[in-house]
């Protein structure tokens, strides 16, 4: 088995393979790059080969009444926040935070010549603890937020301290969540 460092959208691969899966981070790319991300997949899957994505960082992403749970973390974060670092500043937000729609998802595999098979939308549930997993990453933290770099751990620790205040406060133990899955085939 060989391991190959490089970026999605400018595969450093040669030959064709039989499947390509993209798990739960083609939302991380900057807008340009999840199009020639799904376009190198394209051009290395040999024909019949399939390719599967999926992403939580969509559109759909949120059920319609989980909104206020988001809200009271956040308002909780942010007050944390404002405690650890006065004065922070705020920026534009983080390229992951440009969330598609399933539709515009699928319209990209479609203009890469690529077959979709399947767009399914399904629904899970968070708990505490994997919803404090989530909050602890940078990129969530960093759009969520919109923290700046020197101050993005500090945000990072006030989204996780926010999630089990906000689920007492609001009587939750868990929280639904949306997860947008896409398989296509090269004809």
């Amino acid at each position: 088995m060989h391991f190959l460092v490089g970026k999605a959208e400018t595969l450093p691969l040669r030959g064709l393979f039989d499947a390509v899966a993209f798990c739960n981070s083609i939302h991380l790319l900057e807008d340009g790059a999840k199009e020639r991300a799904i376009q190198e997949v394209a051009r290395v899957l040999r024909p019949g080969g399939l390719f599967a994505f999926n992403t939580t960082f969509y559109s759909g992403a949120y059920p319609h009444d989980t909104k206020r749970v988001y809200y009271t973390m956040m308002k909780n974060a942010l007050a944390t926040l404002s405690t650890e670092i006065p004065g922070r500043r705020k920026t534009a937000g983080s390229v992951a935070m440009r969330w598609l729609s399933a539709d515009e998802y699928a319209g990209m595999v479609q203009a890469a010549g690529l077959r979709v098979l399947r767009v399914h939308e399904r629904q899970v549930m968070l708990t505490q603890a994997s919803l404090e997993a989530i909050s602890s990453y940078r990129e969530f933290a960093q759009g969520a937020l919109r923290a700046v770099s020197e101050d993005v751990g500090a945000a990072s620790r006030a989204l996780v301290s926010s999630v089990r205040p906000s689920f007492k406060q609001l009587g939750i133990a868990r929280l639904p969540r949306n997860w947008l899955e896409v398989v296509a085939r090269k004809e």
